[in-house]
């Protein structure tokens, strides 16, 4: 299998990870701008006050939109690579 086979089933996870890491370390968009990192940034000083639901969305959000990506990516190599049938 060559490289570019799979390869938006896999960076498009590793960029949505990369942009949404840069606000929850604080060097990204400014907080006033909405985007999961910001969320998760946020939720974390929640995390442990019994307001946990803060952190936890954003971050299953996040989960399962890089998790659906990989899956599509790896449906659609399956699907249209005829070396693996």
């Amino acid at each position: 299998m060559s490289l570019h086979e799979n390869a938006a089933g896999r960076l498009v996870p590793a960029e949505i990870n990369g942009r949404e890491a840069t606000p929850f370390l604080g060097v990204g968009a400014p907080p006033t701008k909405p985007s999961l990192g910001t969320l998760i940034s946020i939720g974390q000083g929640f995390m442990f006050s019994g307001e946990w639901w803060i952190l936890i969305f954003p971050a299953l959000t996040l989960l399962a939109l890089a998790l659906s990506i990989n899956l599509l990516g790896d449906w659609l190599r399956d699907a249209l690579n005829p070396k693996l049938r």
